[in-house]
Order: C-alpha cells, then sequence, then structure tokens
C-alpha cells in the first residue's frame, strides 16, 4: 500500500512539473514573440530626447533577454542626426539590488564594429524642488575597429583604420565628458598628400579628451610612435555644425624617423636634417589651425 501511494506522488511530482515547463514555455513564447517592441522603441526615444535632445537612438527591433532585460538589435546613435556608431545588439540589464535604492544602475553591453562596449549607468532621481534625473555613465571600449565607426568616416575626409579601446565617462546631463583612449595598428590614408607622404603608420596612439558642455573638446594629452615619426599634440578644437567647420587650435612636436628624412630628400629633407637638436630635445615645434575639413600646417606649408 505504501509503495502504490508514493508511486501516485512520483507521478503527480512529475505532471506538475510537466506542466510547470510547459506553461513556462508558452508565456516565455508568448512574451517574446508578442513582446511590444514599438511601444518600448518610442519610450526609449522619448526618455532619451528628455534627457538630452541632440542624441537619438534607432532601433530596429526590442526583445526581452533572460534573465529578466531586454535586448536591442541594429541600434544606430546619432547626434543631431548625423550617425555616431553602428551596434549589432545591445543588452540591457539592470542593478537588480540597486532598485530598491534611490540611484538606480543598469549595464549594457554591446557588440559594434566587431569589439564591445559596457556601459554602467547610474540614474538617480531629482532632489527635491530641481527638475530633471541625473544620469551618469561609465564606459569600456575594446576591440572597436576605427574604420567602421560612423563619426569617423563621417567627419575626416582620411581614410583612418586601427584598434581602438579606452574609457569613456559621462556626467551629468552628458555635459562633461572624459575619455582615455588608446588606438593600435593605426593607418591613416590622407585625402592630400603632405612632404609628398600619402600614407601614416602609427603602432600607438593614447590620448586624454575632455569635452566640455558639447562645445569645446580638450586634448588634455596625446603621444604617437610610428613608422615615420613620433610626437605629442594638445590643445582644444572648438565644435560647430557641420562638424567639418570645427575649428582647430593645437599645438605639438614631431620627432621624424632617418628613414623619413631620407625619404624626403630636398628642401624638406635639409630642413628636417637641420632640426635634429630640436628633434634630440623633444622633437620639432609645429602648431595646427584652420578646420576640422581644411587644417592649416604651417610649419609644412614651408616645403609645399
Amino acid at each position: 500500500m505504501t509503495a502504490s501511494v508514493q508511486q501516485y506522488d512520483d507521478m503527480l511530482m512529475k505532471k506538475i512539473l510537466l506542466y510547470f515547463i510547459y506553461i513556462t514555455g508558452i508565456t516565455a513564447f508568448f512574451v517574446y514573440y508578442l513582446f511590444p517592441s514599438e511601444n518600448v522603441n518610442e519610450y526609449i526615444a522619448f526618455k532619451l530626447k528628455e534627457a538630452n535632445p541632440d542624441i537619438s537612438l534607432k532601433i530596429s527591433r526590442i526583445k526581452p533577454a533572460f534573465p529578466l532585460g531586454l535586448k536591442f538589435y541594429a541600434a544606430n546613435l546619432l547626434h543631431r542626426n548625423n550617425p555616431v556608431i553602428e551596434v549589432e545588439q545591445i543588452k540591457a540589464v539592470p542593478g537588480w539590488l540597486s532598485l530598491f535604492q534611490s540611484e538606480k544602475l543598469v549595464f549594457f553591453t554591446a557588440d559594434a564594429c566587431e569589439g564591445t562596449i559596457k556601459v554602467k549607468a547610474a540614474v538617480t532621481k531629482p532632489a527635491e524642488g530641481s527638475a530633471g534625473t541625473r544620469t551618469v555613465a561609465d564606459g569600456e571600449l575594446s576591440g572597436l575597429r576605427i574604420q567602421k565607426i560612423s563619426a569617423v568616416k563621417n567627419l575626416f575626409a582620411h581614410k583612418i583604420s586601427g584598434i581602438l579601446n579606452g574609457n569613456i565617462t559621462v556626467g551629468e546631463k552628458g555635459e562633461d565628458v572624459n575619455a582615455t583612449l588608446a588606438v593600435s595598428d593605426c593607418n591613416i590614408e590622407l585625402a592630400k598628400a603632405i612632404l609628398k607622404i600619402g600614407n601614416l603608420t602609427f603602432k600607438n596612439i593614447d590620448a586624454v579628451l575632455l569635452l566640455e558642455k558639447k562645445r569645446m573638446l580638450q586634448i588634455k594629452e596625446c603621444t604617437f610612435k610610428g613608422a615615420q615619426l613620433n610626437g605629442t599634440l594638445s590643445g582644444t578644437v572648438e565644435l560647430k555644425t557641420p562638424p567639418g567647420k570645427s575649428l582647430l587650435h593645437l599645438s605639438g612636436n614631431i620627432a621624424p624617423h632617418p628613414s623619413l628624412i631620407a625619404s624626403l630628400g630636398g628642401t624638406a629633407g635639409a630642413a628636417f636634417s637641420q632640426k635634429k637638436g630640436a628633434e634630440q630635445s623633444g622633437g620639432i615645434p609645429f602648431t595646427v589651425g584652420g578646420t576640422l575639413e581644411n587644417p592649416e600646417i604651417p610649419f609644412f606649408s614651408l616645403f609645399k
């Protein structure tokens, strides 16, 4: 009698388990395929525009992700309707413990430009009497191919390739953005040759940047080591619309390699050779003016 009762209980438990799996599967199926993608898309677009009117995000479709979260497919980030970067997919997961705190955390992981972007965003409710929410974000870039980044392709007439890594911190309402970036295996195919040089290759380019109030880009520090020359660069870029009209106020030093000096020959080669003392003491000084689409480098203009 006891054995038959035990068998009955086992069969009952199996049936309950099967029903549970079935109901869970059906629920997950309908949640996934009947997910209100358009409504969520419109809500995200509204909240993003509310936080920063200059930024918009176009998303092909949105689906729930497991464990609980959202996945965005074929997302395109734009700044004033200019493409910044295209992302294959983004997974967003909330920090569950933060849901019970005043500061909410959301973690994003994105596949973009054959690399990965990871972002932690903190959203805080406004204090009494103040308007809007406070958002701060920290991002990590890993293995992005520069030639696939929309902003790079649209901003520069030169063809630029390489691997981008770095960290970016975005302050409240995007007013200030700090970035520490590192580019490796970089190649720049110049739109117009300088001193008969059509291509520049760099093993490493490291830069520390600050974007203030969306208007002024400070290049605090930039060092580059390449096949033809090494050097440093710093200064500011006054951002304009369209971006190609942005004003350059940059200065730096370059140390051309002996192979570059030899290949130039003539007046340019002789001038660089006469600068060996300057090269050994930190490089040959130069400035960059003009605009992003038409930079002016007085030192190089001597050899035209």
